[in-house]
């Protein structure tokens, strides 16, 4: 095998590896955005009973 065919494949081998850790990347930022919008309605809802709470507190 020659060196330049050498060169070659392991480019080619890089550039795959690299388009698979770029598309695992963005599955993971995409898994990580559609966990925080199924949490947000959850932490939102805590924040308005702690908020009522509070201010229940201070009307009385």
């Amino acid at each position: 095998m020659s060196a330049k065919r050498l060169v070659g494949e392991v480019h080619e081998e890089v550039n795959e590896a690299r388009e698979k850790v770029s598309s695992l990347k963005l599955r993971r930022q995409e898994e990580g955005a559609s966990r925080r919008e199924k949490l947000r309605p959850a932490y939102l809802r805590k924040q308005l009973e702690k908020f009522k709470t509070s201010n229940a507190g201070k009307l009385s």
